[in-house]
């Protein structure tokens, strides 16, 4: 081994304790002692130190170097060398100046970054230099694994220059390199081994006796920062002999000359001198173009060979090499293709037809083929003229086929034929006659029209549409049936409905189909009776047919159950449970003693009868066996002691010595099973090679398989390959050989670089010399693999030409493979076989008896719309209902849905983007549509946007101008004189005064066709160009359509707000009507917005429009927070028993603060943190505070949540245009519409502030337990719970704030139904404020009784008021149970 080597393993050299070690490559320290530094030969040919001495005989002639690479140690060590004569027969090294060089450069080295003990070096500068200059010789032809060696002093520089090489070569490496590098790299090194070029890689201790036509050498050493005292390896001069000698025909070394012969005067001071004076010594590779001598180079960094060298070998010049045609080649110079072979010539062809004398036209490399030079007009047999002809068709005319279209008349009918094509007509194709017949049906006498001569002369049997009434079996008629019907009447349903007696009950059946009644196919009898039950009571309002079987019926009386086993009463149970009472779970709260002596509270009683009691969750210490103690652990766990598990800590000593430090207590019991992890160095006995393996694998005396790689021969070809020891004497699974052999194929080819184990295996090899091929069809393919030649793998012909196909078509530039299989793609028409649809179809699926119809449907559905499903579709769907009607026409009776948009106007003025439907459309995804003179709302249409609030900017000179903010419906009234401006054409304006000018004036002229045709005066149904607008004013709407003044008036319904008319004149306003619908345009139904003549209308339409979208938004909030209160109901009362076990830990009381806080733009709803921070503002604990807000946290981010949404409601859209006229503007406003408008918004307000009452009400319940759960604690807890007393005052005196705030806005809203809640509200918080057993505030009897009478007498008026009689029963029915309760809790007072 190494020193280094030894160094890594001396553990597992102390454990071998081996008796010899021999050192395989001693460092200088230690070989010039024990002279380990020479060789044995030179120890015996010097015989220096008493050694024995051999006699020894040079050869002077060497016969593998030129002179030029001779010299070089001629000079240095054997001077009296000579040379052979082969060696001056060598050829000059291709693309290269000089056959030797040295390129001197300066880069310095780079630092290593092997881990191993050996001292490597790496020049990354070198690497990429080599790369590149291996590639370079590679493209100029030396591709033989002889070619090209690679050679450097260092294990380091030799593995990088390896990994750069092995991306495109496949790099031969010596196994002891191999070996050295694996040592060092301590990874295996994984050779490639199926790439073209083979590239030789060596350190120059293991290429000794080896030799390369080219040899390119990587010295490594340089400057880096300081001199180096020595060059290492390279000082020796039997390595740099080595070095020297290996090249045949050129060598090329790298690195730093300056440094190497100021190191080495006895040997490189000489070399570098040789090289200097034959200008071998240089900056860069001296490179130049085999084929251009002129073109030369020095290429100093790796990357100026891809800027000036050609990817196929040469230089950036053009080839200009003559080719077979005579032209120069034009292509980039390609030394790798000198015979130019597949290279195009791209110049003008020069040859010239032989029958007509014209130069050819394509470029050289093309087949010259037919002459197509352009002869304009010829003259064709039929007498038509072909136009733009070339001059090959000049000689073949009668096959030329004339397309001119020409008019016949067919001979069979008499009907005439247009545009058939001529070459047609000449080749007596056969016609098809389509000319549409009107003809009666033989059968029924109805006409027939439009039908298909072609058909009539075929004798098709036709199927009558005609509608006719059909009188069924039953007697019944079937009216506007299809008369094709008539003919199987026997089999149609009658669906007339009739009324049937039922024999078994005597009720009448009203409405029953005529063909179900015929089938005996009658439901049953739904009349509602009573019916007496078994067990005496009566099922009121029960259908009919439930009498017959009225012993099954569970009758569901609610009656009070006493339940046998424990005596307890069942209230309300329903009475079909008497039966089974013995088997009824009693859910009756008891507390139970368990058997540890603990008193389990709230258990349900039928778990005592079962024997289901709870397990006991009190903590106590539990000792386990081991003696650790489990503290605070459930009590029920001392049952099973034995099986827990104790995880404390410890210390384990293993069978095997070792001790396993931190692990669980538990394991002490198995740890005789456990398996020692502790790695350790061992000598595997059948081979004697080391291995590290795991202590438990010693101690249960395991086998070990032995990894060690060795050298096998293989059997079957003698090469030797890699293998695992273990592996090394099998005769199954072995390895194949990968070595590389040529081999000799049947075709008589021979094929390179094929690995060994494919011709053991006889696994068949492709031939790819390239080849000339003739396909049986006649044609040559050029140029393909000789493999592709046998008969399973011959390529498809792609030669194209013109063919004729079977139905007459001509299909053009088609590749010959295809001829057998193509289809006739020629468009024709014909009439559909299942439907009176005709299409246009590809002449080859006419043959087609199963064809679909992708015409669409166009049937009028049940919505009104006509079906735009594809023909075939709706067949599809009513084939089983049409099973009787094989081959024939298929009536269409099954659409599916819809897929027609639905189109509705939407209330915020966008049509509704779903397929038809039924009921409400879904909310709308545009953008907002809001719009004035001075901003356009860029919102989501769903959002509410406030309404503009500067100037409107309505004004004329004749009504002034109105005085309202923007967004508010105008006052003022409309102008009916004409705009007296002038339109851009120069005509006058036909627009009204005060309004934007349309963009079109009057004149016919002027306007596009498209409004001359808009019917502008709706109501009289005349055309815009009919209409005098001499005396009609103009209104152009958004959309673009045009109408009259007095067509929009009549449309927009000016008389209910206005009083006048269009004709005399408008003379005032009228009260705000009670509804508004959206206003659409006649032609388009777009919403009509953005006109100053009717701002009163479309603004009041505007308003109404943004309250529904704040009360849709809001209102859904609401919803949603309302359901995210119920989960946290929820976990409260199932927490209540953790609430209970952390209430006593009490910490110390803090120091209360006054609470400021108010919330922005709400100061009257108390913030939701006052009831979070209780030890802040209440004087909690911190102990308290933490177990209240893990508690109620979840709640109140409901309540946080809800103070936007009512601060929003006091902030509605149109607050500010309102506020702004108010305050800045004279205008009159309509405060009864604002009130109307107000009211609407404040039932969000209500129930925003109800949803926050509701919370407080849930937080008021958890304070009353928690003041209970501390009453029944032996702990003196008497501060805290006055605490939480006045902590519950607190809250009771918020929720009678809110409650008196929203009282009188209640009673503003539209909906009375808010105003009784907050009534019946307001009378439980009164109720709460009485009856809390727990208050500071005591009342006496007296006090108490005369509050209830009090409520009581409110009850009463509640349930006389008018909000209570006119509610909805749903909504009274739950108001009524609330006043029950109520009037009851008063008598119980009482």
């Amino acid at each position: 081994m190494t020193t280094s080597g030894a160094a890594k393993l001396q553990n597992l050299i102390k454990y071998i304790d081996p008796k010899i070690v021999i050192c395989e490559e001693a460092e200088s320290h230690i070989g010039e002692n024990y002279q380990l530094d020479k060789s044995l030969f030179e120890r015996f040919v010097d015989g220096t130190n008493n050694t024995i001495k051999i006699e020894k005989t040079r050869l002077l002639t060497q016969r593998r170097m030129r002179k030029e690479i001779s010299d070089l140690i001629r000079y240095t060590i054997y001077d009296d060398l000579e040379d052979g004569e082969n060696t001056t027969e060598y050829p000059k090294i291709r693309g290269a100046q000089h056959n030797v060089y040295f390129i001197d450069h300066r880069n310095p080295e780079d630092k290593s970054n092997s881990d191993s003990a050996m001292q490597s070096h790496v020049n990354m500068f070198e690497v990429k230099m080599v790369v590149e200059m291996v590639k370079y010789f590679v493209k100029y032809g030396y591709t033989k694994p002889e070619d090209i060696a690679v050679l450097t002093p260092y294990l380091g520089q030799m593995s990088k220059i390896k990994e750069a090489l092995s991306e495109s070569f496949a790099v031969d490496i010596d196994e002891r390199d191999a070996q050295d590098m694996d040592d060092m790299e301590e990874e295996k090194i994984n050779t490639p081994k199926s790439l073209h070029q083979r590239v030789t890689l060596r350190t120059v201790d293991n290429f000794q006796g080896e030799e390369a036509n080219i040899v390119i050498i990587s010295l490594v050493r340089n400057y880096s920062g300081k001199k180096y005292s020595s060059i290492g390896f390279l000082k020796s001069k039997n390595r740099s002999n080595v070095l020297l000698s290996r090249a045949r025909e050129g060598m090329y070394l790298i690195g730093n000359s300056e440094l190497m012969a100021s190191k080495s005067e006895d040997m490189w001071a000489t070399v570098v001198n040789i090289l200097r004076q034959r200008n071998q010594v240089g900056p860069g590779m001296p490179i130049e173009c085999k084929h251009h001598p002129n073109c030369k180079n020095i290429i100093t960094k790796p990357g100026q060979f891809d800027e000036v060298c050609s990817p196929t070998g040469g230089c950036r010049s053009a080839c200009d090499m003559p080719l077979s045609c005579g032209h120069l080649c034009t292509e980039e110079c390609h030394f790798n293709n000198l015979d130019h072979i597949g290279v195009k010539c791209r110049k003008p062809c020069k040859k010239l037809h032989s029958e007509c004398g014209h130069q050819c036209p394509k470029l050289c490399y093309k087949d010259c083929g037919n002459c197509n030079v352009p002869v304009g007009e010829i003259i064709l047999p039929c007498g038509h003229t072909f136009h733009n002809a070339e001059c090959w068709e000049n000689k073949t005319k009668e096959n030329i086929r004339c397309n001119t279209t020409i008019d016949i008349v067919l001979s069979d009918c008499g009907h005439p034929l247009p545009n058939i094509e001529c070459w047609k007509v000449q080749s007596e194709m056969e016609f098809t006659c389509q000319f549409p017949v009107n003809i009666t049906l033989p059968n029924c006498g109805h006409p027939l029209k439009n039908v298909e001569c072609w058909k009539i002369k075929k004798g098709d049997e036709f199927i009558c549409y005609s509608l006719t009434d059909i009188t069924l079996p039953c007697g019944h008629v079937l009216q506007n049936a299809r008369c094709w019907k008539n003919k199987i009447k026997e089999t149609l349903t009658c669906h007339s409905f009739i009324d049937i007696i039922l024999t078994d009950c005597g009720h009448t059946l009203q409405d029953v189909e005529c063909s179900k009644a015929q089938n005996n196919d009658i439901p049953p009898c739904r009349s509602l009776i009573d019916i007496p039950l078994p067990c005496g009571h009566t099922l009121h309002n029960a259908e009919c047919w439930k009498n017959q079987n009225k012993e099954k019926i569970e009758c569901n009386e609610p009656i009070d159950l006493k339940l046998p086993d424990c005596g307890h009463t069942l209230p309300n149970a329903k009475c079909c449970l008497d039966k089974d009472k013995e088997n009824i779970k009693c859910k009756t709260f008891i507390d139970v003693e368990l058997s540890c002596g603990h008193i389990s509270q709230d258990v349900e009683c039928w778990r005592k009868k079962y024997r289901q009691l709870p397990k006991c969750d009190a903590s106590t210490d539990i000792t386990l066996p081991c003696g650790h103690i489990l503290h605070n652990d459930k009590c029920h766990k001392n049952e099973i002691k034995e099986e827990i598990k104790c995880n404390t800590l410890v210390d384990i000593t293993l069978s095997c010595g070792h001790i396993l430090k931190n692990a669980e207590c538990w394991r002490n019991k198995t740890k005789g099973e456990i398996e020692c992890d502790i790695t350790i160095d061992i000598v595997l006995p059948d081979c004697g090679h080391p291995q590290n393996v795991k202590c438990w694998e010693v101690q249960s005396k395991r086998k070990f398989t032995c990894n060690f790689l060795v050298d096998k021969k293989l059997p079957d070809c003698d090469h030797t390959i890699k293998i695992e020891c273990s592996k090394k004497d099998q005769t199954e699974n072995i390895p194949k050989c990968n070595q590389l052999v040529n081999i000799e194929l049947p075709c008589g080819h021979t094929s390179k670089y094929v690995n060994c184990w494919k011709i053991k295996d006889n696994v068949e090899i492709k031939c790819i010399t390239p080849i000339n091929f003739t396909l049986p069809c006649g044609h040559t393919l050029e140029n393909i693999r000789c493999w592709e030649s046998k008969p399973k793998n011959i390529p498809k012909c792609n030669v194209r030409d013109d063919i004729i196909l079977s139905c007459g078509h001509m299909v053009k530039n088609v590749e010959c493979w295809k001829n057998e299989t193509i289809e006739c793609k020629e468009q024709i028409t014909i009439s559909m076989p299942r439907c009176e649809h005709t299409n246009v179809i590809q002449c080859s699926e006419s043959s087609n008896d199963d064809i679909q119809c992708k015409k669409n449907c166009g049937m009028r559905l049940e919505c009104g719309h006509k079906c735009s499903n594809k023909c075939f579709k709706c067949q599809e769907r009513s084939i089983s209902q049409n099973s009787r009607y094989k081959n024939k026409i298929i009536e269409r009776i099954n659409h599916g849905k819809c897929r027609t948009k639905c189109n509705k106007l939407l209330y915020c003025g966008h049509m509704c983007e779903q397929s038809c439907h039924k009921g409400e459309c879904r909310p709308c995804n545009g953008k907002c549509l809001v719009s004035c003179d001075h901003k356009t709302c860029s919102k989501d249409c769903l959002e509410p946007c406030a309404v503009c609030a500067k100037n409107c900017s309505w004004e004329c000179k004749h009504r002034g101008k109105c005085e309202l903010s923007c967004g508010i419906p105008c006052n003022r009234l409309p102008c009916n004189e004409r705009c007296d401006k002038k339109a851009k054409c120069g005509h006058n304006c036909a627009g009204i005064c005060g309004e934007i000018c349309p963009t079109h004036c009057a004149n016919a002229n002027c306007v596009p066709k498209k409004i001359n045709n808009q019917v502008s005066d709706i109501f009289n149904n005349i055309k815009f160009s009919k209409v005098d607008w001499n005396k009609e004013k103009m209104v152009a709407l958004p959309c673009g359509h045009i109408y009259t003044m007095k067509s929009m008036d009549k449309l927009m319904g000016m008389k209910e707000y206005y009083e006048g008319s269009s004709e005399g004149g408008w003379t005032s306003v009228k009260s705000f009507p009670t509804s508004t619908s959206i206003k659409k345009c006649p032609a388009c139904q777009a919403s009509i917005r953005d006109i100053r003549r009717y701002g009163r209308i479309i603004k009041k339409y505007t308003l109404e429009t943004q309250n529904r979208k704040f009360m849709i938004k809001y209102d859904g909030e609401l919803r949603k927070i309302a359901k995210r209160i119920i989960a946290p109901l929820n976990e409260m009362k199932g927490g209540r028993k953790k609430l209970k076990n952390e209430l006593c830990g009490i910490s110390k009381l803090k120091q209360k603060i006054e609470f400021k806080d108010v919330n922005r733009g709400l100061p009257e709803i108390t913030p939701y943190h006052y009831f979070e921070g209780i030890a802040q503002y209440h004087g909690f604990d911190e102990n308290s505070q933490q177990v209240w807000l893990s508690h109620v946290s979840k709640l109140l981010r409901c309540y946080s949540n809800l103070i936007p949404i009512i601060r929003a409601a006091k902030k509605v859209p149109h607050k500010k245009a309102f506020e702004a006229n108010l305050n800045t503007r004279g205008g009159s406003i309509d405060l009864t519409y604002k009130q109307q408008l107000d009211h609407k918004v404040h039932s969000i307000y209500v129930d925003g502030v109800l949803k926050v009452i509701d919370i407080q009400k849930i937080l008021h319940d958890e304070i009353l337990f928690i003041i209970q759960e501390l009453s029944l604690v032996t702990k003196d807890v008497t501060t805290i719970k006055e605490l939480w007393k006045k902590f519950d005052e607190i809250l009771k005196q918020s929720i009678q704030t809110h409650l008196r705030l929203i009282k009188d806005v209640a009673k503003s809203t539209d909906y009375g139904s808010y105003s009784l809640l907050v009534n019946v509200e307001i009378l439980e918080c009164d109720f709460i404020m009485l009856r809390n057993p727990y208050s500071n505030n005591s009342i006496d009897k007296a006090e108490i009784i005369k509050k209830c009478e009090d409520i009581k007498r409110n009850i009463k008026d509640i349930s006389e008021s008018s909000s209570y009689v006119n509610a909805e029963e749903k909504f009274k029915k739950s108001i009524l149970d609330r006043l029950d309760k109520l009037w009851g809790n008063c008598d119980r007072v009482i």
